[in-house]
């Protein structure tokens, strides 16, 4: 199996895996479309030469598949090879697996959100998360399939990526192992930057990580850890350094949950979590898939000079598998300031909003949402308004208060006697300006239409912690997993 290589075929964007995770506040669809390319693509065996007989030599093929069937409402669904890469990469990925693609779609690629606004509203980050989980699942069985179909004795075998050759692609992996860890537990590891005559050892950091065991009952445990340092030396300060996802698959039930470190110099995330899990014993028409989120944050979005608390943003989401469902987004303690025109402002407030968003499976109709209820359910004034009482103008844009009361139908006397020093509740101002539409945002409406969804998100359980060990990222990403 000595030619046996991994090798990523062109791809226009040479640096598509130091942007993968870059966006999750800035860009993320570019997280949901492009992250797969890099690992697949870049990461994966690619095709396997030798005998039919050289491949037997490898152990029995795996029944681990992390696949969780998710409708495409909470997925954005597949997305075609044209969407996301050349056909060359299309026609790999079908040799991966043994077969063409009869649809030319890539086979982990899903189109999450179709826009740049994860948190627009509720239903918007439950795309965004699944679809997210949705890939590196996805990923983590295409590593499991190709293991199936090399020795599993733990040796270090060479790419054809020589760190000495003139076309060396420090991009591309340069050496990768299979071993047995046990009877019933396997390790796949992806080197990169090791020199022939200095291969890695098992014991080196390897840049792409998966390992997984299967009990005798047949549950199944496993890590995938992705080391985005070791594959992009040139990577963005702002980029994830580090990814896991741990996953558990019992009779009852699938569940990943999927970890990502950022940068200390990224300036306003510490790290993201996301969980999914299937409920492999409920019915199909009711609550079958649970997804939570939460974010860490270290500064706030837009930053405002009156407010040093940092912003809480966490998601809970619930979807049958019709593709049926419903989410909570909340996002506390988030910062948010009124410019009116370039010479005044309604002030600065910190605020916490909730946006729940009951949606359909078919995500083709004109009203693919059965409720829209957002609301900011607490505004707290923290000072910088500098709007005049009277004499405003709406042409240029500098409104006086007395325009935004009478505007707004707010009460007469609303800034200088409800919303007017540091601590007042302001919420009534803010909801007014936002809920109606304002700024192409989403009006609310629709009703709770009362049935399993209103249920399951009147039970909504967050997540607590973007750690897994709940206080830090110590020992997270060490590639020494033990079922």
């Amino acid at each position: 199996m000595n030619d046996t290589y991994i090798k990523r075929p062109h791809i226009e964007d040479r640096h598509i895996l130091s942007s993968c995770l870059k966006g999750i506040h800035r860009s993320p669809q570019t997280f949901v479309k492009f992250c797969l390319v890099a690992v697949i693509a870049g990461l994966l065996l690619s095709g396997c030469g030798g005998s039919d007989e050289e491949i037997e030599s490898g152990n029995n093929r795996s029944n681990v598949s992390l696949d969780l069937d998710m409708p495409a409402s909470i997925t954005g669904g597949p997305a075609s090879a044209s969407e996301k890469a050349s056909t060359d990469f299309a026609k790999s990925s079908g040799m991966l697996l043994g077969k063409q693609s009869e649809s030319g779609d890539l086979p982990c690629s899903y189109i999450g959100i179709d826009d740049e606004d994860p948190f627009g509203n509720g239903y918007k980050a439950t795309k965004f998360m699944v679809s997210a989980v949705a890939v590196w699942g996805c990923v983590a069985d295409l590593l499991i399939a190709v293991a199936d179909t090399v020795p599993h004795d733990g040796s270090i075998i060479e790419t054809d990526n020589d760190v000495n050759a003139a076309n060396y692609d420090r991009e591309d992996p340069t050496h990768y192992s299979v071993i047995d860890d046990s009877d019933i537990q396997t390790t796949v590891r992806l080197y990169y930057g090791f020199d022939r005559e200095l291969p890695p050892t098992l014991d080196e950091q390897a840049g792409f990580y998966v390992s997984w065991a299967e009990d005798e009952d047949g549950t199944v445990r496993g890590r995938l850890l992705i080391n985005t340092l070791e594959l992009d030396q040139d990577q963005d300060p702002e980029d994830p350094t580090q990814m896991r996802m741990d996953f558990t698959h019992s009779d009852e039930e699938k569940a990943h949950d999927m970890f990502m470190r950022f940068s200390s110099e990224n300036p306003w995330a510490d790290g993201f979590r996301i969980r999914v899990a299937k409920d492999l014993d409920a019915s199909p028409l009711q609550k079958v898939f649970v997804a939570q989120g939460i974010m860490a944050m270290t500064a706030q979005f837009l930053p405002v000079d009156e407010i040093t608390q940092l912003p809480e943003i966490r998601f809970f989401s619930v979807a049958n598998q019709m593709g049926d469902g419903a989410s909570i987004a909340q996002i506390n303690n988030m910062s948010l300031a009124i410019p009116l025109g370039l010479e005044w402002s309604l002030g600065a407030y910190i605020t916490s909003k909730e946006d729940v968003y009951f949606f359909d499976d078919d995500q083709s109709s004109a009203e693919p949402w059965d409720w829209i209820n957002k609301q900011f359910t607490s505004a707290v004034y923290k000072g910088g308004r500098t709007a005049l009482e009277t004499g405003g103008t709406w042409i240029p844009f500098s409104p006086s208060l007395d325009m935004i009361e009478t505007a707004l139908e707010l009460d007469p006397g609303y800034f200088a006697d409800e919303c007017m020093s540091i601590g007042d509740e302001c919420d009534e101002l803010i909801n007014t300006v936002f809920m109606g539409g304002f700024a192409e945002q989403e009006s609310n409406q629709g009703e709770d239409p009362n049935d399993w969804r209103s249920m399951a998100l009147q039970a909504a359980t967050y997540l607590d912690t973007v750690y897994p060990n709940g206080v830090d990222w110590t020992g997270a990403f060490a590639q020494n997993f033990k079922p």
